[in-house]
């Protein structure tokens, strides 16, 4: 625990931060964990020697954050659902009983007298939730757009809203999933040919209408990522225009990310894909 190592005339500075620090903040239970596996860890000496010098605030994705401020009607859902006055927000172990729920997905699309019988069911309240999120997503590009028309011709019931929406950079994620729905264009582009039918969900009920957003936070000024951005935009247009796959996969490009903006985006999504992984490597609080 010392600040000065004598043998190899070097500071410590892990030590001196901990013992000039008021307080020391740790990003999640996970992180701490594996921190205090370490032998050889300065952490593990100084935790059980000043263990409320430490404090535990999940500062990245959390339910807080993207359920409570972003998506409160799913946030009154699960609230009512397990008898709970938001405790839950900060203690994730209450949200067991949600497991109970699990059933709801087989049964809440079952017809019972021209009605679905779980329409009652937490499954089919919270698939509510996330249509009319999408509904909302959908009006703010139309409006940004100038074109009430804009993607009009999606079921959202029956799309998938995939993003990624995190820094842009040309040689990371967002590139991956660009290349990967450029895969997926070719692959439509070969069925149509192959059949002579145009690609949507009516002649081919089987497949699954997608809906790809990416988006995020960028260096001014820096051409790289700004070609890309382009490049995106390009391609984006491709989608849109192509008569035989335009029902069926899109791509867009949302423009001038802001955090509240966010908040729209991320509750519509049906899958968000993320890069960071709770570990010992140095992370972000996106």
């Amino acid at each position: 625990m010392t600040i000065i190592d004598d043998k190899a005339k070097m500071i410590r500075l892990a030590n001196l931060c901990f013992v000039s620090c008021y307080k020391v903040i740790l990003c999640s239970e996970f992180q701490r964990d594996v921190l205090l596996e370490e032998e050889d860890s300065p952490l593990k000496e100084f935790y059980n020697f000043l263990n409320k010098s430490f404090i535990l605030i999940e500062p990245g994705v959390n339910p807080r954050k993207w359920i409570h401020n972003c998506n409160r009607e799913l946030s009154k859902l699960i609230t009512d659902n397990i008898n709970d006055e938001s405790e839950w927000l900060v203690h994730l172990q209450l949200l067991k009983p949600l497991s109970s729920h699990i059933s709801d997905f087989s049964e809440s699309n079952k017809p019972l007298h021209g009605k679905s019988k779980g329409e009652d069911r937490f499954f089919h309240k919270f698939m509510k939730i996330r249509w009319q999120n999408k509904k909302n997503l959908i009006a703010h590009l139309q409006k940004m757009k100038g074109d009430p028309k804009f993607l009009a011709n999606f079921d959202l019931k029956k799309t998938l809203f995939e993003g990624y929406l995190k820094r842009i950079t040309p040689v990371g994620r967002h590139l991956i999933l660009f290349l990967w729905v450029i895969h997926k264009y070719l692959e439509l582009k070969r069925v149509a040919k192959k059949t002579g039918k145009k690609v949507d969900p009516k002649n081919f009920p089987d497949l699954v209408p997608r809906i790809v957003f990416m988006g995020g936070l960028s260096r001014p000024g820096d051409k790289l990522i700004l070609q890309f951005i382009k490049l995106v935009n390009h391609v984006s247009v491709v989608l849109e225009q192509d008569e035989d796959t335009n029902n069926m996969l899109r791509l867009i490009f949302l423009p001038n990310y802001t955090t509240s903006k966010e908040y729209l985006y991320i509750c519509s999504l049906d899958v968000n894909d993320q890069l960071i992984v709770p570990g010992k490597q140095a992370c972000s609080t996106q």
